[in-house]
């Protein structure tokens, strides 16, 4: 937590949750793609910080605060960027398998979940409160971790 500097006037100096500005794809993205554009924003954020308050937090110090505090997983072409500059850590690499394989234990969660809803006649839309009823309990049921369980210490 830190005292937000940006956003509403109101929020200003307002201790809270701020974390920079973070860009998803999907895993199907081409790793060269994303390696590029990566590497383009590191070695050009002079040319852009300014345009927009929150590019200023493009840069490789921010990238490394979403890994080391979001449970997320990273793009390959990310992380052979990371690598290729020598900032990518062995505890990196933990939680980035922890999370790729949370990411695909959901996904053949979700898949069973919905095959299994459609066959009982519950909704599978995501507004339907029955629908995250079913979700929840499913994942309950299966003792899926949180993503921010998955890697944390």
């Amino acid at each position: 937590m830190r005292s937000a500097d940006l956003g509403v006037q109101s929020a200003r100096g307002v201790r809270m949750f701020v974390i920079p500005s973070v860009y998803y794809t999907r895993a199907d993205v081409s790793e060269d793609l994303v390696y590029h554009l990566v590497k383009w924003l590191d070695e050009n954020h002079a040319l852009y910080r300014e345009k927009h308050a929150m590019a200023r937090f493009q840069t490789l110090e921010s990238l490394r605060f979403v890994v080391e505090n979001m449970a997320v997983p990273l793009h390959p072409g990310t992380v052979r960027y990371l690598r290729e500059k020598g900032l990518w850590t062995q505890e990196m690499e933990r939680r980035q398998q922890a999370t790729v394989r949370l990411v695909d234990q959901y996904t053949t969660l979700y898949e069973r979940a919905v095959e299994l809803a459609r066959a009982r006649r519950v909704s599978t839309d995501p507004a339907s409160e029955a629908w995250q009823r079913f979700w929840r309990d499913f994942l309950a049921q299966n003792r899926v971790p949180r993503f921010s369980e998955a890697w944390r210490p």
